[in-house]
């Protein structure tokens, strides 16, 4: 859970919570800098000695792939941060109410009791859910109306998904070279969502080649970015920039949660939000 200053009866306890969604956001932009300014000839890679001998095409792949990786983690990480937020706020109300979730009055009590039915339904297998799934199932209980699975931001966030999965849980396959086969399953969901990357040359296959861009994790981060904005705004949720939160404990129970929000937490003039 975190960290605990003192332990006897009567003392308080503080305690800590990182929130790791918009490091992996700011990773993924990052990321994609990096790939553009490769394709743009302008950039001296800060990784070339990692990848010593490599051409500028398979480092500007590495980019490429672990912008989409960690576009997909912010995805992951801030459904897992929004539903651990509802269940300290379940936990502290009436007597605190988390600002940073904005689900209206708090004498209202209503979020805070379908929250509360949700995790005696669903209990610890709410973490082993698929992460789409996740929100659909906030949303389910929150009466709020879910994604259509056939229309944007889900279509897209779901090809997000497929993408990441195939580099992560990466199988090398055989592919025909100039027969039926030489089509990839990814490349007819890919094809039009975004610019190609102008350093693959005219022979080059179309998926990983010419699909794997700056522009295509630019695509990626941003339909990630969509769906939490749309998720967050069907429900009455806040967009966050926390990345760790705090709160001290006493022996009848929370005394103050604070949102550390910037990283000045680790300098003198450290400054938090308290709730």
């Amino acid at each position: 859970m975190g960290e605990r200053d003192g332990s006897d009866s009567g003392k308080s306890n503080q305690e800590i919570k990182e929130w790791f969604s918009h490091g992996h956001l700011g990773t993924a932009e990052f990321f994609k800098d990096c790939a553009k300014l490769l394709e743009q000839d302008e950039f001296e890679d800060p990784f070339e000695s990692i990848v010593e001998g490599e051409p500028i095409e398979v480092r500007h792949r590495i980019f490429v792939i672990y912008s989409i990786i960690a576009s997909n983690a912010f995805l992951e990480a801030r459904i897992n941060e929004f539903h651990d937020a509802a269940l300290d706020a379940v936990e502290h109300w009436p007597y605190h109410y988390d600002q940073e979730m904005g689900y209206g009055p708090v004498d209202d009590g209503r979020f805070m009791r379908l929250v509360k039915n949700l995790n005696q339904v669903e209990q610890r297998d709410f973490s082993y859910k698929p992460t789409l799934k996740k929100y659909q199932v906030i949303l389910t209980y929150a009466d709020e109306e879910t994604f259509d699975p056939g229309q944007n931001p889900y279509q897209d966030v779901k090809l997000v998904r497929e993408l990441r999965n195939y580099f992560v849980h990466y199988q090398p396959e055989w592919r025909g070279i100039g027969t039926d086969q030489d089509t990839h399953r990814l490349e007819s969901g890919l094809q039009g969502k975004y610019q190609q990357n102008p350093l693959a040359g005219e022979d080059a296959l179309l998926f990983p080649d010419k699909l794997l861009s700056a522009d295509s994790a630019r695509w990626a981060r941003e339909s990630c970015q969509e769906f939490v904005s749309e998720f967050l705004e069907r429900i009455n949720g806040r967009e966050t920039h926390t990345f760790r939160k705090m709160r001290t404990r006493g022996p009848d129970g929370p005394l103050s949660v604070n949102s550390v929000k910037s990283a000045g937490f680790y300098s003198e003039d450290s400054t938090s939000d308290s709730n």
